[in-house]
């Protein structure tokens, strides 16, 4: 695992409809953020537990969106290897006044009004840890789809790791000015301007 200060956030693909489209649209992405490095946390089994806050601009949305799956890229550089991995979290949403580089070490003072739940319990994912490419594997279907508008601020991405298990694995990641995380190792170590997302919609 490479220095805590190094660790950069994990990719993200945010599977999302938009709010006046019919079932019968196609899905769109937009990738936010670098893929030069890679991170262990919070779903690489490096032993983290505890909240995960990710911020990202609202810039590279053109408009309101329904966020119905948030994807993972597993891979990068120390890649691990891959395999089932298990995990029990929680996963919540909401608009934040918070920026990318400029946020809150407090959790629950980043957290919008509608701040939602939208994952939470055991999960499992076949991990194909590629370092040749960004492979969306880690799939996450919300129970609850969260309606984004950006008009209200920028996106908040919060996890609460409970416990994991399986293979160590890192996650796509890069140096990106538009996001930003709040991470617990140790509580709260606060870094801007690192991580990667793609937004479906």
């Amino acid at each position: 695992m490479p220095p805590l200060r190094k660790v950069i956030f994990v990719s993200l693909a945010f599977v999302v409809l938009g709010l006046f489209a019919t079932p019968s649209i196609k899905a769109d992405t937009v990738v936010i953020g670098g893929t030069n490095s890679a991170n262990c946390y919070p779903f690489g089994n490096c032993g983290y537990t505890g909240p995960h806050q990710q911020f990202y601009s609202s810039s590279q949305f053109s408009g309101p969106v329904a966020i119905t799956q948030i994807s993972f890229a597993s891979g990068g550089p120390n890649t691990g290897s891959g395999g089932a991995a298990t995990y029990n979290f929680s996963l919540g949403l909401s608009n934040t006044s918070a920026t990318p580089s400029s946020f809150s070490a407090t959790y629950a003072a980043n957290r919008g009004a509608n701040f939602t739940t939208v994952f939470n319990g055991p999960f499992t994912a076949m991990l194909q840890a590629n370092n040749t490419g960004q492979t969306f594997d880690f799939n996450i279907i919300l129970t609850t789809p969260f309606l984004y508008d950006p008009s209200q601020g920028n996106l908040l991405v919060e996890v609460n790791m409970v416990s994991s298990s399986g293979p160590q694995n890192f996650f796509r990641a890069g140096d990106s000015p538009l996001t930003g995380r709040n991470f617990n190792n140790p509580p709260n170590n606060t870094t801007t301007g690192l991580g990667t997302s793609g937004f479906t919609y």
